[in-house]
């Protein structure tokens, strides 16, 4: 495509210009729906020959598909008082820019205008009516009104193109993060037509899944996702699970058909782009047009679906996961769901907000609008779902609105404005207040356990018993706590108790101080000058030293939990160009804390780092760090009093020892694994090499978890249900 214009250019550049050239491969692009080229060649070909109304049209609505709508009106507007002969369209258009622009009034006429050219068997003018409606509730809706006060603005050229950028999706580790969808020049496949060949006029380019940073202040778009994910089909990012360490993409031949994948991101080719068991059982019909999936700490899924039994076309769906198993979906009910369609579900981190996109009548401004609706735990309920406003919506489509983990921001992406770079550009809404909803947890965890929770006291009552205050219906949601954390470094003689760590530490003895019910869990990390046979026994050793510390501070020991994990995690290479890195090294000797808070309260850890030099950097600590939100197993080979002096275990995958204050006990284990079934195959393998006492241990948000937490926390969490369930069949 590119090509053919760049010919034309050189032409001109040398003189060789023939204006009838621009003119045939201008409306060739237009018949073929390629808008950007076709304004580009018909601009230049109306330089030559202004006085040629022919290609006012198919120019004038390239502008409009460009979002050049001040130039589309002044051509529309043109051919109108020519009084020549045009497509009835033109006073459709004329009515989405007055819409576009805030000219109510002008496009209610314009609309009507062309209303009066079709009759109501006209597959549009169903639509047509419906947006009329909806120029009803814009006039009626103030530009500060609605659910949100935010600004609203392009992210910029650094990540949208003349193309189409769209489904912003916010990295769940990093919040300068995003990866996106992308229809751009240079996609994987090129243009393809419908039998898959390559054609540059009447072929279509397929989304690539991208990742964009931010720079130096602003957002930029970084390279294509790798050759493993990307294709020449449709490939888009659509969420992440188990803390960002699984990717759910979509693979089709259009946006509307297709597969829903997995990424693990494992260095291994063959190991990814597969159906994860635990997805591939899910309540989605990929295929029949299920789509927009939206995980919430892997233990619910959202979706939209048009199956039968719905409330009108496309309907938000939920399910949620039991020992490993997805249940059967339901709809989310009439409050949320219209007869029109519902898109791109995302659910607050309190389990109560939902944001959703929706073009029903009664309420949008445009096409698809953001909506936002709150579950009201005493009713039971569902509240009205209300507009999130004009500072967002437009008179076009928004959809995959996502906010922020900070609370201070969302994306999402938007088609035809007057801000707009391409075809869908995506924006970024800053609020104006931080919306507390992202940055708290309730219990139970989300709407949905309050609806079973409901259902179970009504059960109750309708038995004759009533329901016991120790599960009530309703309960609080969890208070968000902040703590600075800072490692302590260590040098080669061990001293640890030292003034600058004891500074460093007062800050985590704080919380413990002002939250009796938290517990600190002290790790050492280590760099690889020891022996390897001693590396995770020394490290044991300094953190006991701390622990002692906490203790005469009045830290109670059954409040401590004491981690060795060896040179695993590194801050910084212990090498560097073959050589020993001194620097290095003294980055990694370093003892971290991590606070857990009471069941009152949800951390936010902010960890204040030193800076290494980016030559010798390894964010393998940052694994670790992860490790100390959420589910995660371990396979333990032995409890002693003493040293292990089974060696083998150190060629284990991540050799740890783990110390129980109170009892002074060892607890040597391997591995850290997302999920049951992998650490269960670890441990039967470990116990047909001779590990006699093997076995799964769960640790949640770091700290270990004994029986009865298991079975507590088993309904919040999946997975732990998946191993309580393993646990009773053993037994």
């Amino acid at each position: 495509m590119l090509c053919l214009l760049s010919s034309l250019a050189v032409n001109e550049l040398y003189g060789q210009v023939n204006p009838r050239d621009y003119k045939r491969n201008g409306k060739e692009y237009f018949d073929a729906g390629k808008f950007f080229p076709a304004a580009e060649a018909l601009t230049v070909y109306r330089k030559y020959k202004p006085e040629d109304s022919d290609i006012w049209y198919p120019l004038a609505v390239s502008l409009y598909k460009t979002n050049d709508l001040e130039e589309s009106r002044v051509l529309f507007e043109g051919l109108i008082r020519t009084g020549k002969k045009m497509p009835e369209e033109a006073f459709l258009y004329l009515g989405r820019i007055d819409h576009h622009e805030g000219n109510y009034n002008a496009a209610a006429k314009h609309y009507k205008r062309y209303l009066r050219s079709i009759d109501d068997k006209h597959p549009l003018y169903k639509s047509i009516v419906d947006d009329i409606r909806r120029l009803g509730v814009a006039s009626r809706m103030g530009p500060n009104s609605g659910a949100l006060s935010a600004y609203s603005e392009n992210l910029g050229a650094g990540i949208n193109t003349i193309g189409q950028e769209f489904h912003p999706l916010l990295s769940p580790n990093y919040q300068d993060r995003m990866y996106f969808a992308s229809i751009r020049e240079g996609v994987s496949g090129g243009y393809r037509d419908d039998n898959g060949l390559i054609n540059e006029v009447t072929g279509t380019l397929h989304a690539d899944m991208f990742s964009g940073q931010v720079e130096n202040g602003r957002w930029t778009s970084g390279d294509a996702l790798s050759y493993l994910l990307n294709s020449t089909s449709h490939d888009i990012a659509l969420d992440f699970g188990m803390g960002g360490r699984v990717l759910l993409f979509w693979k089709g031949k259009d946006l509307y058909s297709g597969d829903i994948l997995v990424d693990t991101f494992r260095s291994q080719a063959e190991a990814r782009n597969l159906f994860a068991p635990e997805w591939n059982n899910s309540p989605l019909d990929s295929r029949a047009g299920d789509n927009d999936p939206h995980l919430f700490k892997d233990t619910l899924v959202l979706f939209i679906s048009n199956r039968e039994g719905g409330y009108g076309g496309f309907d938000i769906y939920s399910s949620v996961r039991r020992n490993g198993e997805w249940q059967a979906a339901k709809n989310l009910g009439p409050t949320i769901n219209s007869a029109y369609d519902e898109r791109s579900p995302y659910l607050c981190n309190d389990g109560r907000t939902l944001f959703f996109s929706s073009n029903r009548v009664d309420a949008s401004i445009g096409g698809f609008d953001v909506f936002m609706a709150q579950f009201d735990d005493r009713k039971v309920a569902w509240d009205i779902p209300q507009n999130v406003g004009r500072s967002i919506n437009s008179a076009g489509d928004e959809l995959n609105f996502r906010v922020a983990n900070n609370g201070l921001e969302a994306y999402f992406d938007s088609d035809i404005r007057t801000t707009s770079i391409g075809g869908k550009d995506i924006y970024a809404a800053y609020f104006k207040e931080k919306l507390r909803e992202q940055e708290i947890l309730s219990r139970p965890i989300t709407f949905l356990q309050v609806l079973e929770k409901a259902k179970t006291s009504e059960a109750l009552a309708i038995g004759g018993e009533s329901p016991t205050e120790q599960s009530p219906i309703y309960e609080k949601p969890l208070i968000p706590v902040s703590v600075e954390l800072e490692p302590l470094p260590y040098s080669k003689d061990d001293k640890i108790i030292t003034p600058g760590n004891l500074q460093k530490s007062s800050s985590a003895l704080d919380f413990l101080s002002k939250y009796p019910g938290s517990k600190i869990i002290i790790t050492t990390h280590s760099d690889d000058t020891d022996a390897q046979r001693f590396r995770t026994y020394f490290g044991i050793k300094r953190a006991e030293t701390f622990a002692d510390y906490l203790v005469k501070r009045g830290v109670a020991k059954d409040r401590i939990q004491l981690m060795s994990v060896g040179s695993t995690y590194p801050m910084a290479n212990n090498s560097h160009n073959d050589q020993p890195s001194v620097q290095g090294q003294r980055f990694n000797r370093r003892i971290e804390l991590h606070v857990v808070p009471g069941d009152d309260y949800v951390l936010s850890p902010m960890y204040n780092d030193p800076r290494v030099p980016d030559f010798i950097a390894n964010d393998l600590f940052q694994v670790y760090r992860d490790f100390q939100d959420g589910i995660v197993f371990r396979v333990e080979v032995a409890e002693l009093g003493q040293r292990y002096e089974n060696e083998s275990w150190l060629l284990l995958p991540s050799p740890t020892i783990e110390s129980d204050v109170s009892t002074g006990k060892y607890r040597y284990s391997t591995g850290a694994y997302l999920t049951y079934s992998s650490a269960r195959q670890m441990a039967d393998e470990l116990l047909r090499k001779g590990f006699t006492n093997a076995k799964v241990v769960a640790y949640l948000n770091g700290l270990r978890l004994d029986d009865s937490e298991v079975v507590s926390f088993a309904e919040d969490y999946p997975e732990l249900g998946r191993f309580n369930a393993s646990k009773s069949t053993e037994e």
